[in-house]
């Protein structure tokens, strides 16, 4: 729900009463919204030796959130703020999806929070932001579901958000955006870990159905004089028919430390098609390969769903997915945005599977 708030500063100057009093308006507007999302769903998984109690009710990433943007008079420059916390809707310590493990506390993460300029030279932002998250999202049929292709695309080193950093974006460019993103040596600084200056970038492309997307970042970190650096690379396509889309994705994880490196490569394909105005079915198949110098370390997941939309802000949908990990791989079904039973992550072999029922609610 936006607002528009209308503050009125009015100072009057008091004089003896045979003086008339003087009174002053003056008027600031400023756009101000209120928004935030609750998603909760019902799911059960299987196959996770953990999970002995294998039925749930899960809050996924759940959120709320104010922001707002105020036309400052400088030739077009505008300032922006966001402030955005997770929201555990269900209550309890189960991972909400978020980052945050709650013990019965409503707003339960830091999510993205930044003050920010824009202007006919793009937006800068500084705060809290996107890292993984700017790359998870442009092929996941399944986002905050069971099946969330973030459990396998997510790659290595790289947080969904990272805390301290700044943000370029350009304005549009006949469909193109590039965003840079800085990464301070001290906000990857955490105990015996000390942090060395990171970046990533960004490009997308929107137009005529198609989009398209190409994502790198290195972060870099030194314990105990050895020098990690965690390099990401994310190309991802969509082509919006009308009744449907397809979307595509190929990760590239690596990991260097020390003289030693290790790479992984992650694939992800699902499509979405239209059944009714309010009805779609989807599917997706995500595949990570053997991790360089481990064998059997690969996995398969696949999931299906079928989406309806029962007014402008609420939705429900049905969903299945399962994974299937080699031998020395323990990637997850009930991950990543979603939010998983509390110590359910699968370990090396194990196959979890789960069926889910979800509504969601966004104002």
């Amino acid at each position: 729900m936006k607002k528009k708030l209308i503050v009125i500063a009015v100072a009057a100057a008091l004089a003896p009463a045979a003086a008339m009093a003087a009174t002053q308006t003056i008027n600031v507007t400023s756009d101000i919204t209120i928004y935030g999302r609750v998603h909760v769903s019902v799911d059960g998984v299987s196959g996770i030796a953990a999970n002995t109690n294998q039925t749930s009710l899960n809050s996924n990433s759940s959120r709320f959130g104010v922001k707002g943007d105020k036309d400052l008079g400088m030739g077009g420059l505008k300032g922006m703020f966001q402030l955005e916390s997770g929201v555990n809707a269900v209550g309890g310590t189960v991972p909400d999806g978020n980052g945050g493990n709650a013990t019965g506390q409503v707003f339960s993460n830091a999510r993205d929070m930044y003050v920010g300029l824009a202007g006919g030279f793009g937006t800068v932002k500084a705060g809290r932001m996107g890292g993984a998250n700017q790359w998870v999202y442009d092929s996941n049929l399944f986002a905050d579901q069971l099946g969330d292709a973030g459990n396998f695309n997510s790659g290595r080193g790289v947080g969904g958000r990272l805390s301290g950093i700044l943000t370029y974006q350009t304005p549009d460019l006949s469909g193109f955006k590039a965003g840079l993103t800085y990464i301070p040596a001290a906000s990857l600084d955490a105990g015996a870990t000390t942090g060395k200056s990171s970046y990533g970038f960004k490009l997308d492309y929107a137009g005529m159905g198609f989009g398209g997307h190409l994502t790198h970042f290195k972060v870099s970190t030194t314990t105990a004089a050895v020098v990690t650096d965690n390099m990401n690379t994310s190309v991802a396509g969509s082509y919006d028919f009308g009744n449907g889309m397809v979307t595509a994705q190929y990760v590239k994880s690596k990991v260097d430390v020390a003289a030693a490196s290790t790479t992984q490569n992650i694939y992800n394909i699902g499509g979405k098609f239209n059944v009714s105005s309010n009805g779609a079915i989807k599917a997706q198949y995500s595949r990570a390969g053997n991790l360089t110098g481990t064998a059997n370390s690969g996995a398969n997941m696949f999931a299906i769903g079928y989406d309806h939309k029962l007014s402008d802000a609420m939705d429900m949908y049905v969903v299945y997915a399962k994974t299937t990990n080699e031998t020395n791989a323990g990637f997850t079904a009930d991950n990543y945005g979603h939010g998983g039973k509390a110590g359910g992550l699968a370990v090396a072999g194990e196959d979890p599977a789960g069926f889910g029922i979800g509504l969601t609610y966004n104002f």
